[in-house]
């Protein structure tokens, strides 16, 4: 496991990875898995592919990517 997947890792846009979701459930990038990002500043949680946590931006405020999408239960982790 690299160091951008561990729970914890706040990438150079200021999003924080809150881990793996739990079960872990398959991204829409080769071989990734889904991760919850969680933004500091708007207090929002949003999906990402393993593979692009490094560069996430915040989808509500940063104008990035749509996020992918989260079950009922894993918007509400908090860091």
């Amino acid at each position: 496991m690299g160091k951008t997947t561990k729970p914890g890792f706040k990438n150079g846009n200021g999003q924080v990875n809150l881990g793996r979701t739990e079960p872990p459930r398959p991204g829409n990038d080769h071989l990734q898995f889904v991760y919850v990002m969680h933004c500091p500043r708007c207090v929002r949680n949003y999906g990402a592919n393993g593979s692009g946590i490094r560069h996430a931006k915040c989808p509500f405020h940063q104008n990035g990517e749509p996020g992918l999408e989260l079950t009922a239960d894993e918007p509400d982790r908090r860091p």
